[in-house]
């Protein structure tokens, strides 16, 4: 996957996701592990719609959806690609085309993705009681 640079940014996103803990659909999430949610890379073929992103996410708590586009730096979306991230923004949820690790990891603090899993009813580790 990595031949190309497009092909690096989706090994980047790839690793990131695994190491923030998210886990291939399909795939059991690792007692002990933070999991976040599902991720899953269409697979091209001839009979799939047009512009499909490159990952598709299922967050928890509440199954928010988020679209990552990965293009290498400088790429643009295509037509196709616009189309398809109007009607995902339409429903709710998020996309996201990012060319770097550190684009990604700017897109997922402003959409205040691991804010959601502290909870502030609950007492620190230390904490006073």
């Amino acid at each position: 996957m990595a031949a190309t640079p497009e092909g690096r940014v989706k090994k980047e996103v790839r690793d990131w996701l695994e190491y923030q803990g998210f886990v291939k659909m399909g795939e059991n999430p690792t007692r002990g592990r933070r999991f976040l949610g599902y991720y899953y890379m269409p697979v091209p073929h001839p009979f799939q719609v047009a512009g499909i992103a490159d990952f598709v996410l299922c967050c928890k708590p509440k199954g928010r959806t988020i679209w990552i586009e990965a293009k290498a730096p400088g790429g643009k979306v295509s037509g196709p690609q616009e189309e398809r991230h109007k009607e995902v923004i339409q429903c709710g949820g998020l996309v996201w085309v990012v060319g770097s690790l550190s684009m990604l990891t700017q897109c997922a603090n402003d959409a205040k993705l691991f804010e959601v899993f502290y909870y502030p009813e609950q007492k620190r580790a230390g904490s006073p009681q």
